[in-house]
């Protein structure tokens, strides 16, 4: 590569940087939704702020000044830069044409793909079938014995949320939610009611960037089988197009969000022509660097929460809206200065305002909520949420289930919870 070029390559977006300890020594994890970058590959802390150097976008002569700071002084030759900028373009940590394309080939081929393939399958849980059912049940039959008993909500279900943390570190929440959905699913069995026959998965687009949310035609395979996606809904979302709905659905290739509520779906409704479900993948709820605020998400939003509540309200189908979101990110590992034990006492107050807002049905209470610390705790559902309330018709819920999870080798942690709401 010329690296003689008026700006150095920027480091990819995509990549993960995560904080660890091991062995006594502090490392830089990097995690690569791709693949290219071998996984179980640590970088030296040192490297982080060249990393981020780089993202400014600065010339070869500004990287070499930086380098020889970082040696005290002695100078660092050109030759030596150059070599540390082809180490990390070979090793996939670089925004270059190698990289491009690679990831050119890896779209184009997954664009032309009918199914969406497991991509945590015997890494967040089992990808054998008895295995994978035999955890889905065990965590379901735990749920109903911890359900609050003769204190569910009037009106039938609308919507359920449910985290999307490692399975086995929210177990207890996955639990909780999905044993109100079977619970409702026995429930209307038992009645002669009219079964929920599509639900739409709201889940986080950790990486998507280029539109508020994406949408997928592509079923959606686990080890438990195949769930049908309604093409018809998506369809008339993703007519909206950008920016509001990206023109790709790149981002659900290896997105969990949306493939773990999915394993827990199939278990429920393992008959496959009895469910249809419209995967969608929200972005960031911060449109504007500027203002943050339900107005400027809505107005750039509404059409979609429009289309939203539209199939929603479609008779020709019952359809659930599942929020698979997890809650505060505190800690190092996500930009703060303080570890997640000093700052759990605030967030948790912050969660379960959050929670209380849900609980009763109220956007405006929930946008106030995370106004107020400007979402400093870095709520990833809180698109999801936000587009759930704006788009379903008056509820009441149920809080089910509140944790915090602390992942002690970064000094971070991350909460989630168990909602189920029901129209009013």
């Amino acid at each position: 590569m010329d690296y003689d070029a008026a700006i150095l390559p920027r480091p990819r977006f995509d990549l993960d940087l995560i904080p660890i300890q091991h062995e006594g020594r502090e490392l830089i994890l990097v995690r690569d939704p791709l693949q290219l970058v071998k996984a179980g590959s640590a970088v030296a802390p040192a490297l982080i702020p060249l990393l981020q150097l780089l993202e400014q976008g600065i010339t070869m002569a500004q990287f070499q000044q930086a380098l020889t700071e970082s040696q005290g002084g002695v100078l660092v030759p050109c030759d030596e830069c150059e070599r540390l900028l082809a180490a990390l373009d070979s090793a996939f940590l670089l925004d270059t044409t190698a990289y491009r394309e690679k990831r050119r080939v890896m779209e184009e081929e997954y664009a032309a793909m009918a199914v969406r393939a497991p991509s945590h399958a015997g890494v967040s849980y089992p990808a054998e079938t008895d295995a994978a059912a035999d955890l889905v049940d065990a965590i379901i039959a735990a749920g109903k014995a911890a359900l609050p008993a003769g204190e569910t909500p009037e009106g039938p279900l609308l919507a359920i949320v449910a985290p999307h943390i490692d399975i086995a570190v929210g177990r207890s929440a996955y639990g909780h939610a999905f044993a109100a959905l079977a619970e409702t699913l026995e429930s209307d069995a038992a009645a002669g009611r009219r079964p929920i026959d599509r639900v739409v998965i709201l889940g986080v687009g950790h990486k998507l960037t280029d539109s508020l949310y994406s949408v997928t035609t592509k079923d959606y395979e686990t080890p438990l089988g195949r769930l049908r996606t309604d093409a018809d809904a998506v369809s008339r979302l993703a007519a909206l197009g950008p920016p509001i709905v990206s023109a790709s659905d790149w981002v659900h290739r290896d997105e969990h969000s949306a493939e773990f509520p999915a394993l827990f779906l199939q278990r429920l409704f393992p008959d496959p022509e009895r469910l249809a479900i419209v995967p969608v993948l929200c972005g960031s709820a911060h449109i504007d660097p500027n203002e943050y605020s339900r107005a400027m998400y809505t107005a750039h939003a509404a059409k979609f929460m429009e289309a939203l509540s539209d199939i929603v309200a479609d008779k020709s189908r019952r359809t659930l809206v599942l929020a698979s979101v997890d809650f505060s990110h505190i800690g190092p590992k996500f930009g703060h200065g303080q570890t997640a034990q000093a700052l759990e006492p605030e967030t948790a107050t912050h969660d379960h305002a959050l929670l209380e807002s849900l609980a009763v049905g109220s956007a405006e209470a929930f946008w106030e909520e995370s106004v107020r610390v400007q979402d400093r705790y870095n709520v990833c559902g809180f698109s999801a949420m936000s587009t759930m309330l704006e788009a379903l018709p008056p509820m009441r819920g149920q809080v089910l289930d509140y944790a915090m999870h602390h992942e002690e080798p970064t000094r971070s942690a991350v909460s989630f919870a168990a909602v189920r709401l029901h129209a009013v």
